[in-house]
């Protein structure tokens, strides 16, 4: 299952315009498409073994788990 990129970013504007607006020198910005959009062309919902999300915003366990890595990932290369 997947969505063109550019509806991604249609469905998230909202939510990343509140949070782009959140400064600090200590804020890192972790966005997802960069966990299911690999390409920039198409979002992935799921891969052969596991879904991402149980609804059409919500992350499954194991799509959050990706996203956490990704975020403990930017964590550790800014320290």
């Amino acid at each position: 299952m997947t969505i063109p990129y550019q509806d991604y970013l249609k469905r998230a504007k909202i939510a990343y315009e509140a949070l782009d607006s959140v400064k600090g020198e200590n804020v890192i910005r972790v966005y997802p498409e960069n966990v299911f959009c690999s390409n920039k062309k198409t979002c992935h919902a799921n891969n052969d073994q596991h879904i991402y999300y149980y609804d059409h915003h919500h992350l499954s366990q194991h799509g959050s788990k990706l996203l956490v890595d990704e975020i403990f990932r930017h964590i550790n290369d800014s320290n």
